[in-house]
């Protein structure tokens, strides 16, 4: 089924006040949001209907606190699964096994905002393009309910390149981290505080818009080894003040050590 994406903002953009005043209507829309296709028809998406857990997936989970905000969750075939929650910046990596419809993982690191990690587990299941699951994490629960998203078009290497950058502002200073990914996938970049990024990004076999991701950050405060998902299209999630429709990227990655993640959302500039 094509689902018209200028369609599905043009009723988002009339409760956008509302929408950032209360998660209830996010709760309400996050069912119709869809990825993009990257090309001149990249408005019409297709939402596949299948009981495959693997992919990509956009829709709600709760906060440790017990808040709802919108989040994107990726499940690879090869069993790493990621979230990455748009309100809090909270993240999780999971490490388990795909069966048929289903994963389960006893292996799972939860990033909160502050960066406390937490150890646990997770389970989710899909029926008809829909997921649902759940994580105990140190005895938090985050639950999560999900749509399964697809382009329409193959998108490609070439497709993701471009530039890439956050930047975030608390009461001692303001934070930036810019990447770029060219052509044949390769990754470098920076930060405010001088960490210099290298690596590279390579497709998901059989998953459209899913892409493995490892990243090497150097002449910072200890050099890391960053490994996660990144997933591509229209996420959208509230960007310097408005809801986005420009197509970007999500990143999850932690390092080797497990004790740093490594988290970005942005729309290609």
């Amino acid at each position: 089924m094509k689902i018209s994406l200028n369609s599905q903002f043009k009723n988002a953009h009339s409760t956008t006040g509302a929408f950032l005043k209360s998660l209830i209507l996010v709760t309400a829309i996050a069912g119709t949001l869809c990825l993009a296709a990257c090309s001149d028809n990249s408005d019409n998406v297709d939402a596949e209907q299948t009981d495959d857990v693997t992919g990509i997936w956009f829709g709600q989970a709760t906060t440790v606190e017990g808040n709802q905000e919108n989040a994107v969750l990726a499940i690879a075939p090869g069993g790493t699964a990621v979230l990455f929650a748009e309100e809090s910046l909270n993240m999780f990596l999971s490490n388990g096994v795909v069966s048929s419809n289903e994963f389960t993982s006893e292996d799972t690191m939860y990033y909160p905002r502050d960066g406390m990690t937490r150890y646990g587990s997770v389970q989710a299941s899909a029926d008809d393009g829909k997921l649902d699951g759940v994580a105990h994490l140190s005895g938090s629960v985050i639950e999560f309910s999900a749509t399964k998203l697809v382009a329409q078009d193959t998108i490609s290497l070439r497709d993701i390149a471009g530039n890439y950058s956050r930047t975030s502002t608390d009461e001692f200073s303001t934070y930036t981290l810019s990447v770029a990914i060219d052509d044949d996938g390769m990754i470098s970049g920076s930060n405010s505080v001088g960490c210099l990024y290298s690596g590279n990004v390579e497709p998901v076999a059989g998953i459209n818009a899913l892409f493995n991701v490892s990243i090497k950050v150097e002449s910072c405060y200890e050099d890391l080894d960053y490994h996660g998902l990144l997933a591509f299209g229209v996420f959208p999630f509230n960007y310097d003040g408005a809801i986005n429709e420009r197509e970007g990227i999500v990143i999850v990655s932690e390092d080797e050590s497990r004790a740093y993640p490594m988290r970005l959302f942005s729309p290609q500039n």
